[in-house]
């Protein structure tokens, strides 16, 4: 009826479609560079996010201004907010054909729609693409969804928020982060804690929790302080940690004592050093001004104040003030809410780390146990920010998104839950909540400053309080009780101490090391063998040997699958008292002529973060041990907290078959016989052995099974017979021969094989291609 631009199709539909860009195509991150005019053109960037849009799509999109020549950090903050603001909130499209309407526009003009179905009620949408019809009789238009609000931004906005930003230098109305009530030695906000048993049961604790919260502004008789933004720096004369950016800015208090927002924060550039000195200059102040104070801080938007100066001055020196838990001026705020989690792996030392990956010291995780989980950098470079956990392997991470500042060697992290639990909101400086009650388990507590609306401060800008139920790390008032433990053989000449655990947690939270004894005999290495002088039974002190041993008192010996530690020797260095059955071996009788060795002792320390065990990670703790051609007999584990040492475990492997834990060093040497078998001495060339060798077993098999009668073969170690291995008749593997009891393989031995007899005869067959293997 005339009414419409919208055309319609030959069915009377209208022509709309209402469409989004998928989410791969939607950044929610958008970045820029820039030469800061304002400081010395150096360069710096921009980054901001739509977290909103982050958590609904359940990934981060990054993607670059499409700008350059930016002068200042205002104007780049605007133009990243102005993309930000049109790839999340105008992603919305319309598509639809029109006739004469399309006269007289062009790509970026603005149109109005109103279509009562979708709900557009002249709706605004700018034109970003025209595609004309068969003699421009129709024309096909692509609309975005448009807002005004967006290019005020980009223009600046009102004055009334240009003069804010010229008061207090901030962007956005966000609060300011909140302190804790103290710095630690590092300088890092402490929150105040305290805990009690929030039920008799015992089940949960509640958590008392102070921080210091700015002052919301009653409006200062006086207005903001002027101040020069080219501080002066001093290297010599101060105590100012250098090697980093310091920011600064001043306020101004009335008579009243009413304080002002902050001025322009200016950056000072320290060079490296400790005695450093930043100097404040033309510092100007209105009339009426009584005081004014000073604030510092590593970044801009969490400044903490420094001095409290009566009267005015027009410059002023900071040559290392401390910093107190003291916060500038801030209308913005308006509650604080705080959140917990629990951490899943203590606080570990950074060997490496590059844009999306990072390197912890000492880890040996089980691989992706941690994915999806967080990665907080708690101290050094790149301290408070925070990655997902994309996978990892022994002790290397993946993170979800690059680091803004890449950790180094002095960086320190944790793993934690990757969610956090509303805690309580309040608007006093005190605030009181609940958590399970997990005695030595670490909790993380963060509190944020939030505006009337809900607005928050940064996450990783507001302090972060590491916590120990059951009392702060330290809190040890015992030795800790005796630890479980394992060794695992790993093969290749190494042996993995693990299984570390307890049957109470209690007194565990500051095990900083464990220490392990290993008590084994070197197969390949000079033993220190002597035969029994007389049978012994199962009660007799005294043992004799039949040459003199020289035995020290406190040796460890082992007899047979009996050890005996070495009590009082005798003079001759023939006979020894000893305490039998030690270790957990069973004493026991052995006959005439019984080998006695003594056993070597290698310690191990074993280091351990403090709070480790009661986390998740303790379970999968892991220490390689390289220890080859060794049979381990007994083993014994303590650990050592603040107070001191447990008591000691031992572990008895004496008693197995082969007399203990064989390590060997990896590898095999390989013998083949190709074709059809037959009785025939050096089968094979010579093997030549390249060092002293133990044999973990010799294993014999061929391709074709023999038929009609069992394949021997003999192995034979410089022409001397060292094992037999036999497959029986339809066997393609024989049995394996346990190498305990073979002897080692010297350097420069040669090893061959003889095939010593095949089935003969009628409906027999010999076997085929035959393959004999002796691992090492």
């Amino acid at each position: 009826g005339g009414t419409t631009g919208i055309l319609r199709r030959a069915s009377g539909e209208p022509s709309l479609r209402v469409w989004s860009r998928t989410t791969a195509e939607s950044p929610n991150r958008w970045s820029v560079e820039f030469q800061n005019s304002f400081n010395e053109y150096q360069q710096d960037s921009v980054s901001l996010a739509d977290m909103d849009d982050m958590l609904a799509a359940g990934q981060e999109l990054s993607a670059t201004v499409p700008a350059i020549g930016l002068p200042h950090f205002d104007q780049a903050a605007r133009v990243t907010r102005f993309h930000l603001m049109k790839s999340i909130e105008g992603n919305r499209y319309v598509e639809f054909e029109t006739g004469p309407q399309a006269l007289g526009l062009r790509p970026g003009d603005l149109i109005a729609l109103t279509y009562v179905k979708e709900g557009f009620d002249r709706t605004l949408f700018r034109i970003v693409r025209m595609t004309p019809g068969e003699n421009f009789t129709t024309t096909r238009l692509v609309g975005q969804k448009h807002k005004d609000e967006w290019y005020d931004m980009l223009a600046g906005g009102s004055l009334e928020a240009q003069e804010r930003r010229q008061q207090n230098g901030r962007w956005g109305l966000a609060p300011r982060p909140v302190t804790g009530i103290e710095l630690d030695a590092e300088g890092r906000a402490v929150f105040g804690v305290e805990e009690e048993l929030a039920d008799e049961a015992g089940s949960a604790v509640r958590l008392k929790v102070q921080y210091v919260k700015p002052e919301g502004g009653a409006g200062a008789g006086v207005p903001v302080p002027m101040v020069g933004l080219s501080p002066e720096v001093q290297t010599s004369g101060g105590s100012l940690k250098g090697g980093r950016s310091w920011y600064y800015a001043v306020s101004a208090m009335d008579v009243d004592g009413r304080e002002t927002e902050l001025s322009f924060v200016l950056r000072a550039s320290v060079p490296a050093g400790g005695a450093n000195i930043v100097k404040l200059l033309e510092l100007s102040f209105a009339a009426g001004t009584a005081g004014f104070r000073v604030y510092r801080g590593e970044n801009p938007s969490a400044l903490l104040r420094i001095a409290d100066v009566a009267g005015i001055a027009s410059t002023f020196t900071d040559g290392g003030l401390a910093g107190q838990c003291a916060l500038p001026v801030d209308a913005n705020f308006d509650h604080a809410r705080f959140y917990w989690r629990t951490e899943l792996m203590p606080e570990t030392a950074v060997v490496a780390a590059t844009a999306k990956t990072l390197t912890g010291a000492g880890l040996s995780m089980t691989a992706n146990e941690f994915r999806s989980a967080v990665v907080r950098i708690t101290a050094g470079k790149g301290a408070g920010q925070e990655r997902v956990v994309l996978g990892h392997g022994v002790d290397t991470f993946d993170v979800q998104t690059e680091w803004t500042t890449v950790p180094d060697g002095t960086s320190e992290f944790v793993i934690a839950e990757a969610g956090w639990r509303f805690a309580a909101a309040t608007r006093t400086e005190r605030v009181e909540f609940e958590v399970p009650n997990r005695p030595g388990v670490q909790v993380q507590i963060s509190g944020r400053a939030s505006d009337v609306s809900g607005n928050e401060a940064d996450a990783e800008m507001s302090p972060l309080h590491r916590h120990v139920l059951g009392g702060q790390a330290g809190g040890d008032r015992d030795v800790p009780p005796k630890p479980a433990f394992m060794l695992a053989m790993a093969g290749s000449g190494e042996v993995w101490l693990t299984g570390i655990g307890f049957e109470t947690l209690d007194n565990t939270a500051t095990i900083g090391s464990g220490t392990l004894v290993v008590r084994y005999a070197d197969e390949v290495g000079e033993r220190e063998q002597w035969p029994l002088a007389g049978a012994v039974t199962a009660a007799e002190e005294w043992i004799g040997l039949a040459e003199a041993a020289g035995l020290m008192v406190g040796d460890l010996l082992q007899v047979d699958r009996e050890l005996m530690r070495v009590v009082e020797g005798a003079p001759g260095g023939q006979m020894a008292r000893v305490e039998r059955g030690v270790l957990g071996s069973t004493a026991s009788i052995h006959a005439l002529g019984t080998e006695v060795e003594r056993l070597k002792r290698m310690m191990v320390v074993a280091p351990f973060q403090a709070g480790l065990f009661g986390s998740s990670a303790s379970g999968s703790y892991a220490l390689p041990v390289t220890l080859k051609n060794a049979r381990i007999a007994a083993a014994e584990f303590y650990v050592t907290n603040r107070i001191g040492d447990s008591e000691t475990e031992a572990a008895c492997y004496a008693g197995f078959v082969d007399r203990g834990l064989r390590t060997y060093a990896g590898g095999q040497f390989t013998l083949q016989v190709e074709g059809d078998l037959a009785v025939e001495a050096s089968a094979t060339p010579p093997l030549m052995v390249e060092e002293n060798r133990t044999v973990a077993e010799v294993r014999a098999a061929v391709a074709e099974a023999p038929v009609g009668g069992s394949l021997l073969a003999r192995v034979r170690v410089n022409g001397q017979a060292y094992c037999d291995v036999t497959i029986a008749s339809g066997q393609r593997m024989s049995a394996a021969v346990s190498g305990a009891e073979l002897g080692r393989l010297e350097a420069g031995s040669e090893i061959t094989l003889d095939v010593l007899s095949v089935p003969v005869g009628v409906a027999t067959r010999p076997g085929r291609n035959l393959t004999v293997m002796m691992r090492v």
